[in-house]
């Protein structure tokens, strides 16, 4: 039953609820939860058993985030018990002692999931007319480019099959830090959030799976990043631009930076300075970090809820491929201009040079 479910505890711990179970440890997750009633918060170990839709959770090693006004207030180990309900429902009560009837009711939020219909596929030459546009109006949207319309906003923590972010903090992170900071002769003190975000991001850039989203300011570094592993001569199917309307998000939802420790889903943007980062400058990048695998659909749960638009798409034919590359590099965008050293100038050969 691996995989990201969220839902409601009910009773005088009232509150949501996040459990993340990682494929490869499909019985042992972690549960994470926000109280509503200012009681406590907490994380905790989340041990599955399933005996056909019989549902046990042993939730053990709980650790509060906060009690309010210096209460003291302790959570002993406690179960879920309930039913499985084919892999898209949990619920059930909650065996804490004393006589306070508590239930849970949690939904797998993989099986909702929006992926966003463009309604229309663009020309290259359209696309830059309109986008032009749409950039003097509203100078801070900000722009993701994917090889294939049909792939999904989602992070390559999460491409991973990964869902549980303390154990990727307890265990990945600190194996990341050791290294990086053996390779680059740099220290990162992860209690820092600075040093931990740069971590992340350096990391992101090397090809190390992280909770972080590229972007960029530019439409047109987006575009080099849809096209350019494209083959020269492919026809069938489509890029996809993202536009995000960045300014609009943080007015509505605020500016704050989560942690991997967040309970509740979460979208945040975040500009990162880097001194080990050169490839940030160029590509005019950004990052946005998530602790959700179905970014689209939490991003359309919030526009039908706050009655705005935040994201919409551009797809545009593969068949336009050599066309936009070509016009990319009138613009000066390459490979040679967005990544630095020998394998930027080499592909910029390539794409230039054979056919």
């Amino acid at each position: 039953m691996w995989g990201q479910w969220v839902g409601n505890i009910s009773g005088d711990i009232n509150g949501f609820a996040t459990l993340n179970i990682d494929k490869d440890s499909p019985n042992i997750g972690r549960i994470l939860f926000k109280s509503k009633n200012s009681i406590t918060s907490f994380y905790a170990d989340a041990e599955v058993r399933i005996n056909d839709t019989s549902l046990l959770i042993n939730i053990t090693k709980i650790n509060t985030y906060f009690t309010p006004n210096n209460q003291t207030f302790r959570l002993d180990e406690f179960k879920l018990e309930g039913t499985f309900d084919n892999e898209k429902l949990l619920e059930g009560t909650i065996d804490i002692k004393g006589d306070i009837i508590r239930e849970f009711k949690f939904h797998k939020l993989e099986e909702h999931h929006d992926h966003i219909d463009s309604g229309k596929i663009f020309a290259w030459d359209d696309f830059k007319k309109e986008i032009f546009e749409l950039k003097r109006n509203n100078p801070n949207l900000i722009f993701r480019g994917q090889e294939d319309c049909k792939f999904k906003l989602e992070t390559t923590f999460h491409r991973q099959n990964r869902r549980d972010l303390i154990r990727f903090g307890l265990n990945d992170i600190t194996e990341l830090q050791k290294h990086l900071t053996a390779s680059l002769n740099r220290t990162f003190n992860l209690s820092n959030t600075g040093d931990y975000s740069d971590l992340l991001y350096i990391a992101q850039h090397h090809g190390f799976p992280t909770p972080l989203l590229d972007w960029t300011h530019s439409p047109f570094v987006a575009s080099f990043f849809a096209f350019h592993r494209l083959p020269k001569n492919i026809e069938n199917g489509n890029v996809r631009i993202f536009i995000f309307d960045n300014d609009a998000w943080l007015k509505d939802l605020g500016t704050r930076v989560y942690s991997i420790d967040e309970p509740e889903p979460c979208l945040s943007p975040m500009t990162i300075i880097s001194m080990n980062n050169s490839r940030a400058l160029p590509q005019q990048s950004l990052v946005t970090f998530s602790n959700i695998s179905n970014i689209e659909s939490f991003i359309h749960h919030k526009e039908i809820e706050n009655k705005k638009s935040y994201l919409t798409v551009y797809d545009i034919p593969y068949s336009d491929r050599n066309k936009a590359m070509k016009d990319l590099e009138i613009m000066g965008i390459t490979a040679a201009s967005l990544f630095t050293g020998l394998d930027g100038v080499c592909s910029a050969l390539k794409e230039k040079l054979f056919k």
